[in-house]
């Protein structure tokens, strides 16, 4: 268990919102960005612990130069009344871009970043694939800003969670027959050629690294089932020690073409993820209903 320093209460808490891709956490940027406590990055997914945990300084950079050329371009040809955001937006990753540019292996231009964002109780960094990382880099995040740090991670039902992804990439690809190329991007995840995808699924390990370095009452995990009602909203602001503030309770996520699974999809996936099921029952001590139901149904198709 990592030894804690001690809290540095004249400084905001830093918060990481972490958890998988179609779970929730563009919601849940939208949500503090409104929250006049809290503080967040104007661009969401900061990747800045993935790219230290890779090396991939290079590709880092060369993202973030990806990203300003398109907002370049979507700053010329703006009407009047959204260039002063796209501007603030610009302005915020020039400033990011010079913190990814740093090679020091300190961990201080990071953090002054951060709460430079504003002047706010809460800054976060919301960052699905956080969730990925090693347990080495975990216990070093929890660690900065004097300790004062918390994870929100957002677990979604992994069938669910799964197909959504699939769908996401068939919303890109627009193919002329979807099921055909769910059928060969399951037949890459079953193979190993996905990890990516199955990484951001595997709650058991993440939960277990959590809960080696990060102390109980820095830690909060959701059911993304459960996310847009108001009991939850009142326990994240709860967590996040800011007042409370209503939120638009409406699933706010970026989705993917409406094409349903096939009986033998469904069973396909479930091989994939099934040992997730009862990780999560034996941590959180119960399963929503719909995460009930999924598991129910592989106890008698696979």
């Amino acid at each position: 268990m990592l030894v804690w320093g001690a809290i540095l209460m004249d400084t905001p808490s830093l918060l990481y919102g972490i958890g998988a891709t179609k779970a929730g956490t563009s919601w849940l940027h939208a949500y503090l960005q409104k929250h006049p406590d809290c503080a967040v990055p104007l661009m969401k997914e900061l990747h800045y612990f993935d790219f230290l945990e890779t090396g991939n300084h290079d590709g880092a950079m060369a993202r973030l130069a990806g990203l300003r050329g398109t907002l370049s371009r979507d700053l010329e040809q703006a009407e009047k009344d959204r260039r002063a955001k796209l501007q603030r937006r610009l302005d915020e990753m020039d400033r990011w871009t010079a913190v990814v540019s740093q090679s020091s292996d300190t961990r201080a231009p990071y953090v002054d970043f951060m709460r430079g964002l504003a002047d706010a109780r809460v800054v976060a960094d919301v960052t699905p694939a956080y969730a990925t990382l090693s347990r080495d880099t975990l216990a070093e995040m929890a660690a900065l800003n004097g300790g004062n740090t918390r994870f929100l991670y957002i677990l979604r039902d992994p069938i669910d969670r799964l197909w959504s992804h699939i769908r996401m990439v068939l919303k890109r690809k627009a193919p002329d027959d979807p099921t055909q190329l769910a059928d060969r991007i399951l037949r890459r995840a079953e193979a190993g050629k996905e990890h990516l995808m199955l990484e951001r699924s595997d709650y058991s390990a993440a939960l277990a690294k959590l809960s080696d370095v990060v102390p109980d009452d820095r830690r909060l995990v959701l059911f993304f089932e459960e996310l847009f009602t108001d009991a939850t909203i009142r326990r994240i602001c709860s967590f996040l020690e800011v007042d409370y503030m209503p939120a638009m309770l409406q699933r706010h996520v970026h989705k993917g073409i409406e094409h349903p699974w096939t009986p033998a999809q469904f069973r396909r996936m479930g091989k994939l993820v099934s040992p997730q099921y009862d990780a999560v029952q034996d941590y959180m001590g119960g399963l929503p209903a719909r995460w009930q139901t999924h598991a129910a149904k592989m106890e008698t198709t696979i």
